[in-house]
């Protein structure tokens, strides 16, 4: 074994649980906003109807096909985390919705 291989493996499994962050992290701190039980629970929700609608969306243009896998990941996990940092410049329901929602979008493309 090279020492490429000795750094190959550790990279791949930080940037998955790096990407993966996406989904649980702003769950952390959705209670602390101020947002109610409800929303939190329709928050959670919209981040997993992204993730199906993206799933669906991308598997139909078959998109991970037509793009490099590293790059479609990469892309996916930069787009969730642009997201994210807008989420922290809100606290309205409405604009959380939708980007949690577009969030489990990148969630879905970054996996494919």
């Amino acid at each position: 074994m090279t020492i490429i291989d000795y750094i190959i493996l550790p990279t791949i499994v930080y940037s998955q649980f790096a990407g993966t962050s996406l989904w649980f992290a702003p769950n952390a701190v959705i209670s602390q906003l101020g947002f109610n039980q409800d929303e939190v629970a329709n928050l959670v929700t919209c981040t997993q109807v992204g993730f199906i609608f993206g799933t669906a969306t991308l598997t139909y243009f078959a998109v991970a096909d037509r793009i490099s896998p590293p790059f479609l990941f990469a892309i996916m996990t930069i787009a969730g985390a642009v997201l994210n940092v807008i989420c922290i410049s809100t606290t309205k329901f409405a604009i959380w919705a939708v980007l949690r929602t577009l969030i489990g979008v990148a969630l879905a493309g970054k996996s494919g």
